[in-house]
């Protein structure tokens, strides 16, 4: 503890709020200290006064308070003891008050939707589209080669060129660059 005693310390020793060790420390000081111990007589009696007026000013309250209670009381015994519940409503008429609420929004999303299929069908036009459907070609197996590439440098992975060729013979081939990474738990890249 310090050698001076603070007021703070002085109020807490008062009130009894002080570690043990400490209240001697502080009760020593203020038996030495003449100053100290005014100081500590003058703190004990603000707090006597203080104390008894608090003490005045509830007992006055609780009068007050007492006398309104009588007028509040009638009041709250009257009162029904809890409000009428509102009537159920089926799903029916709950649908028609949302409908009700949100006619307005309504009316503006169908003529939008209206607005929008008309333009669609002024700008496509009236014409007629023809579907010719014509048999599947028969498939036949595509046998895969590799294709002749110059380089082909992949980080963190493999690599693979495939070469399919096409379905008819006017068709052109289709090269294909396989990549799979190093890591098993990924896929192909």
């Amino acid at each position: 503890m310090e050698h001076k005693l603070d007021d703070e310390t002085l109020m807490r020793w008062l009130d009894g709020d002080l570690p043990r060790d400490e209240a001697r420390e502080a009760e020593r000081m203020v038996a030495a200290s003449p100053e100290l111990r005014m100081k500590a007589d003058s703190l004990a009696q603000l707090r006597e006064v203080m104390t008894a007026h608090y003490g005045a000013a509830a007992d006055e309250a609780d009068a007050k308070l007492e006398g309104l209670w009588g007028k509040i009381e009638p009041e709250v015994r009257s009162a029904p003891a809890r409000a009428p519940s509102p009537p159920r409503r089926t799903w029916l008429e709950g649908v028609r008050e949302w409908l009700e609420t949100y006619r307005s929004h309504l009316i503006t999303g169908g003529l939008a939707a209206a607005a929008g299929a008309l333009l669609t069908l002024a700008v496509s036009g009236s014409r007629e589209k023809v579907v010719y459907v014509r048999e599947a070609p028969p498939v036949r197996t595509a046998v895969a080669t590799a294709a002749e590439v110059e380089s082909l440098e992949v980080m963190d992975g493999s690599a693979a060129v495939l070469q399919i060729p096409g379905d008819r013979d006017d068709e052109a081939a289709t090269t294909v660059i396989w990549i799979t990474p190093n890591s098993p738990d990924e896929g192909p890249i």
